[in-house]
C-alpha cells in the first residue's frame, strides 16, 4: 500500500461546506512540532464565518497542505466494543 494513498493536494478540496480530512506537512520554524497534525474540517467564508480558510489551520504558520474525503461511518448493525 502507498504511504500517502488517498492524499490529495489542499487546492482541490471543496470549498462548499463539506468537511473532509486536511493535513499540515509544511509548518513554519515556530510549528515545526505540529507537522503532520491532522484534523476534520470544512472551508470558512467570511460570509458564514467572518474570515475565510481553513478553521483549524493558519495560512501563514500552519497551512493545510493535502486532504482526503472522510470514510463513511461504521454500519450501525457492526457490533463495536468499547
Amino acid at each position: 500500500m502507498k504511504r500517502n494513498s488517498g492524499w490529495r493536494n489542499i487546492s482541490t478540496a471543496p470549498k462548499d461546506g463539506t468537511r473532509v480530512l486536511i493535513v499540515c506537512m509544511k509548518a513554519s520554524k515556530a510549528t515545526k512540532s505540529r507537522q503532520g497534525q491532522m484534523a476534520v474540517d470544512f472551508w470558512h467564508t467570511i460570509k458564514d464565518n467572518g474570515y475565510e480558510g481553513w478553521g483549524l489551520f493558519n495560512a501563514s504558520y500552519f497551512p493545510a497542505t493535502h486532504w482526503m474525503p472522510l470514510p463513511a461511518a461504521p454500519h450501525p448493525r457492526e457490533n463495536v466494543s468499547v
